[in-house]
């Protein structure tokens, strides 16, 4: 897993919100596995016109740290970034996979 430092908050903020209802230790335990297992990279900066541009950090980050592929749930906001770096669902990560 590569990431930086605005998608390790991005990660903390959504998993401490009440809708999830996550106890306080698991999460600081999940984000403490994380930030001991992760890559941590500096991003560099892409020029690319994504329709959330919040999730402009998640190609950064996955170019920057020579993955092979981003893996996302919500496919169809990456568009744009397929001539940058090849995006897959979960599901297909798994099929590429297994």
């Amino acid at each position: 897993m590569a990431l930086d430092d605005r998608i390790y908050l991005e990660y903390a903020t959504v998993l401490m919100r009440p809708k999830f209802n996550f106890d306080d230790k698991d999460v600081s335990i999940f984000l403490n596995f994380v930030k001991e297992t992760a890559l941590f990279v500096t991003a560099i900066k892409l020029n690319i016109n994504m329709p959330d541009v919040s999730d402009l950090k998640f190609v950064e980050v996955a170019k920057s740290s020579g993955a092979d592929a981003l893996i996302i749930g919500n496919i169809k906001h990456f568009q744009k970034a397929l001539n940058i770096i090849k995006v897959l669902t979960p599901k297909e990560a798994w099929k590429e996979l297994f």
